[in-house]
């Protein structure tokens, strides 16, 4: 609900978990049981399923204050034929309870995601034309062969697919990586990207990426990643501690350049999105995008310094989402546009005033400019 209002501020009428997702669907609304002031959903969360089958994780659970062993089997163990087939029926009734394409982050569990499985997923995604959400699989900074992996995946199976946050995947190879997915589009791919307009990355500090060479797979150091708790700076010493004394506490490692960011944010048909984190206080530290993203983008980079103009900053932020889901929840048809017959889920902004407030270093400071917001037709 925290997390909500302050997206509220930013002009957000609809709230999408796509990456991580929901196993069961339903859970995704565990923190809402007053209700909620806007339209939310989630994509059936492949992860959720891996915890439940591999570690008995229930995310209902995990929703309501639970914590995840990031080091566990659904982390690191390959999947039994047995515990395939368990996951591969979880996926189907997932997507037949309303999950909104499958959400992948692989790179969190690429040490125990195999072809095998990985083409299972797939080839679920196809049956059911729903989106693959992915999260590719990272390797040293600007390796473009995550991308290649599921590129080829999508040719092979005909699933439709989306890289989540490209600039931050890609780092140097952003330009590479753009042209990859303009290519495979060329060739009739259903591949579609985004981006989020801040130069950081927030994950916890046991993330699997961490146990791999991350200052190299980042280019960054123990200066480059914050507590995001806190604000402070790492040295070995205090990464070391942290990563034994709190597994599941957030970090916020500064490795993007602005220029990859600006680049993915003109590229044509890259959608803007948050990448936001859960919200649960304000004693607690969360990255800015999920509260500024969107009055980022139209005060600064909109109106301040021109990058791109209004109307295709506004498609990127409601068409483009809209589209893209509308294969696999035709409800979105009726969203993302301002016509008749469609939601009335408007959001009345002056763009001469919107602006982001949120900093890393503060991040629960409302966006400004939103005057009304308008969800379901309601004030």
């Amino acid at each position: 609900p925290l997390g909500f209002r302050y997206q509220a501020k930013d002009g957000v009428t609809t709230s999408l978990e796509l990456e991580a997702g929901a196993f069961p669907i339903a859970a995704v609304g565990v923190q809402l049981r007053e209700g909620s002031p806007l339209n939310y959903g989630a994509s059936t969360g492949y992860l959720s399923i891996r915890l439940a089958v591999m570690q008995g994780v229930d995310l209902a659970e995990v929703m309501s204050g639970g914590g995840i062993d990031m080091g566990g089997a659904a982390f690191r163990q390959p999947a039994s034929a047995e515990q395939l087939a368990r996951m591969r029926s979880a996926l189907e009734a997932g997507l037949e309870q309303g999950g909104l394409g499958i959400g992948l982050p692989l790179d969190y569990i690429s040490a125990a995601v195999d072809a095998e499985e990985l083409q299972m997923v797939f080839e679920v995604a196809a049956a059911h034309d729903a989106p693959v959400f992915v999260h590719i699989r990272r390797g040293l900074a600007g390796d473009p062969a995550g991308l290649v992996e599921i590129i080829d995946l999508a040719r092979k199976t005909g699933a439709p697919v989306h890289i989540c946050h490209l600039q931050h995947s890609a780092m140097k190879g952003t330009g590479e990586f753009l042209a990859m997915i303009r290519r495979a589009r060329a060739e009739g791919v259903d591949i579609t990207t985004e981006m989020f307009p801040y130069n950081a990355g927030t994950t916890a500090i046991s993330a699997a990426v961490f146990s791999r060479d991350w200052q190299a797979i980042f280019d960054i150091t123990y200066e480059d990643v914050e507590w995001a708790a806190t604000g402070e700076r790492f040295d070995q010493a205090m990464w070391d501690r942290k990563r034994r004394e709190e597994p599941q506490g957030m970090v916020i490692h500064h490795y993007v350049k602005e220029a990859w960011t600006r680049e993915a944010l003109v590229e044509p048909g890259v959608i803007v999105v948050t990448d936001g984190t859960p919200a649960v206080s304000e004693e607690i530290g969360v990255p800015p995008q999920g509260i500024g993203s969107y009055a980022k983008v139209l005060g600064r980079y909109v109106r301040e310094e021109k990058v791109l103009d209004l109307v295709t900053a506004l498609e990127k932020i409601t068409l483009l989402p809209a589209r893209r889901l509308e294969t696999v929840a035709p409800v979105f048809r009726r969203k993302g546009r301002l016509q008749a017959g469609a939601d009335a889920d408007i959001t009345v902004f002056d763009p001469g005033a919107i602006i982001d407030r949120a900093t890393y270093r503060e991040p629960f400071q409302a966006s400004e400019g939103v005057r009304y917001l308008l969800v379901n037709g309601e004030l």
